[in-house]
């Protein structure tokens, strides 16, 4: 066998780029302060913590100054996604209409020239003087670059329309209570950005819509009380000259609309006034994370301009808006003398005015002394307070008099909601009287507390009602509504007097507490908790709480409620405690009524119309007792009421129910329900289907009654003190589930139900058994359903089909190819299950046809066999097989067919074999007919044939060296020379080559030529090779030939299966041989046989022949000695692969 040796070297070159970018930023968060600058003041510290920049060369151009610029200036507490900014970057603008101002005069003069767009503050100063200018149209950045400029109380009036003002980046004290820079017109505009400004109000300009972004702070001048001396600041720039500023009264803000953008910052300070003076029809408007802080003022008992000296004051029509996380932290603190303590937050002047919170808006108030009777957010006329999407509001209030209220709507109609999982809460402590409500509604208000949302009133010394509402009318009732998983709570405690109720609602009233709502009442005294008018109800149904409660025993004519109106509660547990000098155990009420439903609790007063009082549960005798004992009146009423929530009843079917059979799921339901839940297992049935859960299997009675005091159904199985359920179709129905049929569980405690399903899936893909077909070739490809004999699905409505896997493109092959080939075809139903079968195509040449193998047999296969042997043998290596096509379907007519022997003969040869079946058997005119070859042949061995035509039979005509090798086998060397002589020759000490003689046949006569004969007679589609080798070096017994070689000349191939010489070069060269060199121990091929499947002439006789004088011999330089005979011994080889 030929090897043949390969190397495949790869050299893989793995080149790793990495590419490293530096990080990029949106926008560049650029100080004020620029780089390497400060400024020192000669006054000493600045206010508000004010930190300067240094001043500009005073050589520097526009050029040099913008080349240096840097845009934007964020906010210093960072800034989100939301932030939004008025800053101008004033490298947009046109250069040569930028001023570099470092004076007064340089200032004035950019001020009165209406082509100067940005006026650049270029150094700290401070200002004589200030002009005015009354272009219309004209836009004016005032850039701060940082600087401290103190304006005194100079002021530049803006007039003209449409004018835009935007004042950024600036340190600035002033004392003018206009303002410094201050546009006059209702159509023009004025924004703020990172300004911090000392002194005075920061404008007043009452139709004037005002912006701002950045961080923001104006903190008056405030030295004492409201006096001239205390009003006086000392210029930072010169540290020498007095400013006197313009009255302490004065707000922050009196101005028109006033926005506050996303992720600004502000601090609001004033002496003796109000912070936000809204003074015409306009918003208010706090945009995402906006934070403001407002300190309220404190230097005098004044109330300065604006309404009721509250901290925000809107004279007309407005709305105040806080959107998303935008913050407000309000803060009081009492000097000492309790000036301005009276004041509250928010004051809406005139009806319609709009309070709105949403987005997780935030609000703080906190006071540590109070006297006002107003509300914190105070409504004068009607309007409306909304709270949505977890926006909170929290006061902490320390009242020193009538007790603070947190919110008044008092005009009747007016709207409180507090919706969207958003929370009031109230930390009310009055040292006082105490008398004012927490929260006053007028009548016919709407008060809603939406789902997820709180409103949670907590005082401490409030002697009145903590929640009053007005009374309604029949045309327009007082509503009030507490959403699902929403709480209302009052705890009242220290109150001094148990003459007042803790929550007074008027006439015409409507509660509804939704399913899971809060509604808690509680108090240490009071004459009523609940005290509400005529024509009310109070209903519920499934509310997590609802509860009336004195934490301490009440006096004899005290009662929980008091009311002209019903109650109307469905799907409760209810709890009642008598009343005890002893603190009340929570755990054991003196009452426990569970479950009770469609309870009508109808009032007169502290009385209850016994008569009317009506209740059902499912417990015997649970509602007897609650229709005898139910009392919330004076002397024997109960100190506490409780309404709890009844856990709702769960159950799930946690299996996967499936019609496969060999699943436990198929016959098994397993669930988790309510611990001790009754759970019924029933099913709805698919057409064709049956039922799994018959009523015979619900064995367990009801537990309870119904409410028209008939006994229940029965129930499957109970759910362990776990929850967990399980059910197993009985024994006698031992059958899978139907796929489609839909499981339901139901399960029941305490009154309340719940239910399940599950539909039985199918999972059991369809059965199908599939026949081979049989087509001529050409035929079209058949439809898929040809291949079924039978397709199942346990689904009743599983509508199973097949089709194929083996792509349409193959199949069309396939048909167009004889032989047989593998189908895939995939079994489905509806439920996508399916399963994958693979069945035979069979293409023939025709509809019908005989079909037998030649058969190759040797001498010795069959010397030993009879006649009768003979012919089985040759049967049985045949193969035949025959067939006939009807429809698809596959005939076999082997066992008819018939052997015609008549010219087979038991010895070496060919010979023809007719094989048929009668036109009778096969149905096919002229029968089925086919003859095969039959070969027998020889192993040998051979004698030498004549080389120049090895034909069986010949003989060389001048005879042969010897009688040949008498090998046996399908490949054999038949003949090879016995010996090469090159007779005696005279002796020369240099290296010398020799040729050989011609040698002598059997008979002692001249041969010339010399060959060699090989037989191939195998079936195997093989090749062959012949090689020769020389054993050893030339000897003489003694001495060596060391080095010498043997050349034998390229010959000439002649084979028994066509005339003449082959060729063994060029394109038609059929075998291969070469001239060869041997030495000792050296092996070379001399010629060689291809592989059938390569065009070879190698079978049967073969001889390659040549002249044995062109034979010779190569000695080596000084290896011969004189009067020495040298030989040695040649190996013929014949190997069964070519070497090519």
């Amino acid at each position: 066998m030929k090897h043949y040796k390969y190397f495949v070297s790869i050299l893989f070159s793995l080149i790793l780029v990495i590419s490293m970018g530096s990080n990029v930023r949106a926008a560049e968060n650029s100080s004020m302060q620029p780089q390497g600058r400060g400024f020192v003041t000669p006054e000493g510290n600045l206010q508000n913590d004010m930190t300067p920049s240094e001043d500009y060369p005073a050589d520097m151009t526009v050029d040099q100054y913008l080349e240096q610029y840097t845009y934007p200036h964020l906010p210093k507490g960072g800034v989100t996604s939301a932030y939004k900014s008025i800053e101008v970057d004033i490298r947009s603008v046109d250069k040569n209409k930028i001023a570099l101002v470092r004076n007064t005069e340089e200032l004035n003069r950019a001020i009165t020239n209406n082509n100067i767009e940005v006026i650049s503050f270029m150094a700290s100063f401070r200002v004589t003087s200030l002009s005015s200018n009354g272009a219309a149209n004209r836009k004016i950045v005032f850039e701060g670059n940082n600087m401290l400029v103190d304006f005194g109380t100079n002021l530049s009036n803006l007039d003209g329309a449409n004018r835009e003002i935007v004042i950024q980046n600036l340190n600035s004290y002033h004392g003018n209570y206009y303002g410094f820079f201050r546009p006059t017109a209702n159509t023009s505009i004025l924004k703020f950005h990172n300004l911090n400004d000392y002194g005075s109000q920061i404008i007043s300009s009452q139709n004037l819509p005002v912006q701002i972004s950045g961080d923001f702070q104006n903190r008056f001048t405030n030295n004492g009380p409201n006096s001239a001396a205390n009003l006086v600041y000392r210029s930072p720039i010169d540290g020498t000259t007095n400013v006197t500023a313009q009255t302490v009264d004065q707000q922050n803000f009196e101005s028109s609309n006033l926005e506050f953008f996303a992720d600004s910052n502000v601090t609001l300070q004033t002496g003796n006034g109000i912070n936000i003076d809204l003074t015409s029809n306009g918003n208010i408007v706090f945009y995402e994370n906006a934070k403001v802080n407002i300190i309220g003022a404190s230097s005098s008992n004044g109330s300065g301009e604006g309404y009721q000296g509250y901290a925000i004051s809107t004279r007309n029509t407005s709305n105040f808006i806080m959107n998303k996380n935008s913050e407000i932290n309000y803060t009081y603190t009492d000097p000492g003398n309790g000036n301005r303590n009276y004041a509250g937050l928010l004051w809406f002047q005139s009806a319609g005015s709009t309070f709105n919170m949403s987005d997780g808006a935030k609000l703080t108030v906190n006071k540590n002394s109070h006297t006002g009777n107003n509300g914190l957010i105070h409504f004068n006329a009607s309007g409306s307070f909304n709270m949505k999407n977890n926006s909170s509001i929290e006061m902490n209030v320390q009242d020193v008099s009538n007790g603070a209220t947190a919110v008044s709507l008092a005009a009747s109609g007016s709207t409180f909601n507090v919706d969207e999982g958003s929370s009031l809460k109230t930390n009310f402590t009055s040292s006082g009287s105490g008398n004012n409500p927490v929260i006053n509604l007028g009548g016919g208000a709407s008060f809603n507390i939406g789902n997820n949302s709180t409103v949670d009133l907590t005082t401490k010394g409030y002697n009145n009602n903590i929640l009053s509402l007005g009374s309604g009318n029949a045309n327009q009732g007082t509503q009030f509504n507490v959403g699902e998983n929403a709480t209302f709570n009052i705890n009242s405690t220290n109150r001094n007097s148990w003459s007042a109720d803790v929550m007074n609602v008027g006439n015409y009233a409507n509660f509804k507490v939704n399913r899971l709502g809060t509604f808690v009442l509680s108090a240490d005294q009071a004459r009523y908790l609940f005290n509400v008018g005529t024509n009310s109800v109070f209903q519920f149904s499934d509310a997590k709480l609802v509860e009336f409660g004195f934490t301490n025993s009440p006096p004899a004519n005290s009662a929980l409620i008091n009311m002209n109106g019903n109650f109307s509660i469905d799907v409760q547990r209810v709890k009642a405690w008598n009343r005890s000098s002893s603190v009340l155990n929570s755990q054991n009420p003196d009452y426990d009524w569970n479950p009770m439903f469609a309870m009508s609790i109808p009032y007169q007063g502290v009385n209850i119309n016994r008569s009317s009082l009506s209740g059902s549960s499912t417990t015997p005798g649970t509602a007897e007792n609650f229709k005898a004992n139910f009392n919330t009146g004076t002397n024997t009423g109960f100190q506490k009421l409780r309404f709890d929530f009844i856990p709702d009843v769960d159950v799930m079917i946690d299996n996967k129910p499936t019609d496969n059979p060999a699943s436990t799921d198929s016959k098994k339901i397993t669930g988790t329900a309510t611990a001790g839940a009754y759970v019924r297992l029933t099913d709805t049935v698919v057409e064709g289907g049956y039922s799994s859960f018959p009523k015979s299997n619900n064995n367990i009675p009801n537990p309870s009654i119904n409410l028209d005091g008939s006994s229940g159904e029965t129930y499957t199985v109970i759910a362990d003190e776990t929850g967990y359920f399980e059910f197993t179709v009985p024994t006698e129905t031992d059958v899978p589930f139907v796929a489609g049929n839909t499981i339901q569980a139901y399960a029941f405690k305490d009154g309340k139900s719940a239910t399940t399903e599950a539909v039985v899936s199918d999972t059991t893909p369809p059965e199908a058994e599939l026949k081979d077909l049989y087509f001529m070739k050409g035929s079209p490809v058949p439809d898929v359903n040809e291949f079924v004999v039978k397709l199942t699905d346990t689904n009743p409505s599983g509508s199973p089909s097949v089709e194929y896997i083996t792509p349409t493109e193959t199949l069309s092959e396939y048909m167009n190819t004889v032989g047989v080939h593998e189908i895939e075809i995939k079994a489905q139903d509806n439920a996508g299950n399916s399963k994958n079968y693979v069945t035979k195509l069979h293409i023939l040449e025709s509809t019908s046809g005989i079909n037998g193998d030649d058969v190759t047999l040797t001498s010795t296969d069959i010397m030993d066999l009879t006649n009768d042997e003979f012919q089985t043998l040759i049967k049985n290596r045949v193969n035949a097989s025959a067939y006939v096509i009807t429809d698809g379907k596959y005939n076999d007519l082997t066992d008819k067919i018939q052997f015609d022997f008549s010219s087979v003969v038991k010895k070496a040869g060919e010979y023809d074999l007719k094989i048929s079946v009668s036109s009778t058997d096969s149905g096919v005119a002229g029968g089925l007919n086919k003859t095969v070859k039959i070969t027998i042949g020889n192993l040998g061995p051979t004698n030498p044939v004549d080389p120049d035509n090895p034909q069986e039979g010949t003989t060389p005509p001048n005879g042969s060296e010897n009688g040949g090798t008498n090998q046996v086998g399908a490949l054999r060397m038949d003949y090879a020379p016995s010996n090469i002589s090159f007779g005696t020759v005279k002796y020369n000490p240099g290296t010398t080559i020799y040729s050989a003689k011609d040698n002598k046949n059997m008979s002692g006569a001249d041969l010339s030529k010399q060959w060699i004969q090989v037989s191939d007679d195998r079936t195997e589609e093989n090749g062959w090779s012949v090689k020769v080798s020389q054993e050893h070096e030339f000897t003489d017994g003694t001495n060596q030939l060391k080095g010498a070689t043997i050349t034998i000349p390229k010959g000439e191939i002649r084979n028994s299966l066509v005339e003449g010489v082959i060729p063994t070069t060029g394109s038609d060269a059929k075998m291969t041989s070469s001239t060869v060199e041997i030495s000792a121990g050296m092996s070379s091929t001399m010629f060689s046989a291809k592989n059938l499947d390569r065009d070879s002439l190698g079978k049967q006789i073969t001889t390659y022949q040549w002249d044995p004088t062109k034979v010779t011999l190569k000695v080596p330089k000084g290896t011969a000695k004189v009067n020495s005979s040298y030989s040695t011994t040649i190996n013929w080889s014949l190997v069964s692969s070519p070497d090519q």
